[in-house]
């Protein structure tokens, strides 16, 4: 992905180091997967038709009725995209675009089409129960993994870029943590804390609880 699509390149190896520079094969190749060389220099791989797209509809608040065709929102990287949420102002349209495996939070603005892309290196992170605007439209929260494989729920400045523990999850043995949600003033996020001692019986323990952003207390 060099022009905002995915292209195909080639590049000259010699004794496993690169030589000159990429060369363009084939632009708009798709989210493809490798399959291999033939012995006689032939490039096999495999793709799919299927995927995810955001759309909006405008609908009748009265009967539920949809007024006109669903229109695609995000046009970039078709097929990887899902799991929109509205900002509370309505100004944004915050999703995941899955490249490669990899889960990148996308904030779109909805008045100058422009979009944001965030990087997190957190793994799991299109669960679509965790991921959650603040009130004041300026962090998002999601579940899940860090580069030192910290499990839990992090926080996202929108306008900074910086990723914050909000709940980390270390008791991953004795404890299953999910369904990450703000409180309606932002200063706290409800979770449920599922204990997985013994087994995953119903015999085990789940919690809710709510942690104070400030404070920290439970």
């Amino acid at each position: 992905d060099r022009t905002g699509t995915f292209d195909a390149f080639v590049i000259q190896v010699t004794e496993g180091k690169p030589q000159g520079n990429p060369k363009l094969i084939k632009s708009d190749i798709g989210n493809l997967t490798p399959r291999g060389f033939t012995q006689k220099g032939s490039f096999y791989y495999s793709t799919s038709k299927a995927g995810n797209n955001v759309y909006s509809a405008d609908l009748d608040p009265e009967t539920g009725n949809i007024l006109a065709s669903p229109k695609k929102v995000i046009k970039r990287f078709e097929g990887s995209n899902g799991y929109p949420y509205y900002s509370p102002d309505g100004k944004y349209l915050a999703y995941i675009s899955v490249r490669n495996r990899q889960g990148i939070v996308c904030i779109h603005n909805l008045e100058t089409g422009e979009d944001r892309e965030f990087y997190l290196n957190l793994f799991n992170i299109n669960r679509a129960r965790s991921f959650r605007w603040s009130p004041d439209c300026n962090s998002i929260v999601a579940m899940g993994r860090d580069n030192n494989v910290r499990f839990g729920i992090f926080r996202l400045n929108v306008q900074t870029g910086n990723v914050t523990p909000v709940i980390p999850w270390e008791n991953w043995k004795s404890t299953f943590i999910h369904s990450g949600e703000l409180s309606r003033d932002g200063k706290a996020v409800f979770y449920v804390d599922f204990n997985t001692t013994n087994d995953w019986s119903h015999n085990n323990l789940s919690q809710i609880m709510v942690r104070d952003l400030d404070t920290g207390a439970e």
